[in-house]
């Protein structure tokens, strides 16, 4: 009897024992499984940390990046503008440049017209003058030949009819001489009194 009651307690002791090995396994799981849980979390937060710290850096670089490609595109366009500005300055003063040489070949053209022109108008002058002396010439001499012509013709008229009026007078002299009896009165008295000679039939 005294041996069941020990083997009794031995027994109960082994149960107590199994128990109490058991609710400590089942803490230590427990205690495991929290302490895995916590290094779960803290793993967790951790990769949380790197993620955050690595969006951080890819984000400052982005900004890094972006700002520097602001900053290129700003210094692209400024280049352009300035070239641009550039170009634009350099196409006005080719333009100035071309309105100045096309104005000069105008006022060269003109004032080359205007002298050829004036060279004609001169030359035409010239010619006028020359025609018009020539004419005046021709005219003076066709004058001068006139002249002479009528003052020979008149000359000779004038020799004709003196000479008429001396044959007439030689003549009626010769009849006077050679009829002396059919006048009562000289030729020379009727001619002074202003009678007419009255010849005989």
């Amino acid at each position: 009897m005294a041996r069941r009651a020990r083997q009794q307690i031995l027994e109960e002791k082994a149960d107590r024992s199994k128990a109490d090995a058991a609710a400590e396994t089942k803490m230590f799981l427990a205690h495991v499984a929290a302490l895995k849980k916590q290094q779960e979390l803290a793993d967790a937060e951790e990769q949380r940390i790197r993620d955050d710290h690595a969006k951080a850096v890819l984000r400052e670089q982005d900004e890094r990046r972006c700002r520097m490609e602001a900053a290129r595109k700003r210094m692209l366009q400024d280049t352009l503008a300035g070239r641009r500005e550039q170009l634009e300055a350099a196409q006005m003063q080719r333009a100035r440049e071309a309105q100045e040489v096309a104005a000069e070949a105008r006022r060269v053209a003109q004032c080359r017209e205007q002298n050829m022109q004036l060279a004609s108008e001169l030359r035409q002058r010239k010619a006028e003058e020359r025609r018009q002396y020539a004419d005046d010439l021709h005219k003076q001499i066709k004058y001068q030949q006139l002249l002479k012509e009528r003052q020979a013709h008149e000359a000779r008229v004038e020799r004709e009819r003196a000479a008429q009026e001396e044959e007439k007078y030689q003549q009626r002299v010769k009849e006077l001489l050679a009829n002396p009896h059919k006048y009562s009165t000289h030729p020379f008295r009727l001619k002074i009194e202003g009678r007419a000679l009255s010849w005989p039939e």
